[in-house]
């Protein structure tokens, strides 16, 4: 359940930046997750994260299109089990 929420989620982070960079596309996935901006060095591991994931997705044959949804649904998924985004304040 927690894996398709977090495709169905990426997809609509996807849709929803304007620049389709994997920076753009963690700034978006943390405003609309946790309200807030992420920091420079949340978006650093977040890309990184993303990075290494696409890599590998486009080495097993996916297009890069699919590789980036896959590799942004793992950071979606992320942010799903963050303390920040499982209990309020």
């Amino acid at each position: 359940f927690v894996l398709t929420q977090a495709s169905t989620f990426a997809n609509r982070v996807m849709r929803e930046t304007t620049d389709p960079t994997p920076t753009s596309h963690v700034r978006n996935a943390y405003h609309i997750a946790l309200n807030r901006t992420p920091s420079s060095k949340e978006i650093d591991w977040c890309v990184a994260l993303h990075q290494r994931h696409a890599e590998r997705y486009r080495q097993s044959a996916s297009t890069a299109v699919q590789a980036d949804h896959k590799a942004l649904t793992h950071v979606c998924h992320m942010l799903f089990n963050t303390n920040e985004f499982l209990y309020l304040p």
